[in-house]
């Protein structure tokens, strides 16, 4: 029978916003905001998982037929709760164990066009 609560790790909402802007010196910047709420470790909704909520940034540079970046992701470092489930401890209790998110990070790179 279908009640409707067998999502479990999926949020019921979604959220997400994004900017691009043409800078001097032929540089692009962008920006994304990512927020999503209502999902939760088990069939019965009793434990919530905190969602994420993250910025994105990217800059980058058109060089001849290449492009260099740099992205920060999750440029505030929130920290929040991937995915998890639920498991019975010794007691016959119910205990929530969750993922962490990707904590803050930097990456720089080269695109090459052939």
């Amino acid at each position: 029978l279908a009640t409707g609560l067998e999502w479990k790790n999926v949020p019921l909402h979604s959220i997400a916003l994004s900017a691009d802007v043409a800078l001097l010196w032929n540089l692009q910047a962008s920006a994304r905001f990512h927020h999503s709420w209502g999902a939760f470790l088990d069939d019965d909704h009793g434990f919530a998982i905190d969602g994420p909520s993250t910025i994105d940034l990217r800059v980058r540079r058109q060089v001849g037929r290449h492009t260099i970046f740099f992205d920060a992701l999750n440029a505030t470092g929130n920290k929040y709760e991937d995915y998890g489930f639920t498991l019975t401890d010794f007691t016959g209790g119910t205990v929530p164990y969750v993922y962490p998110g990707s904590p803050r990070a930097f990456r720089a790179g080269l695109t090459a066009s052939f």
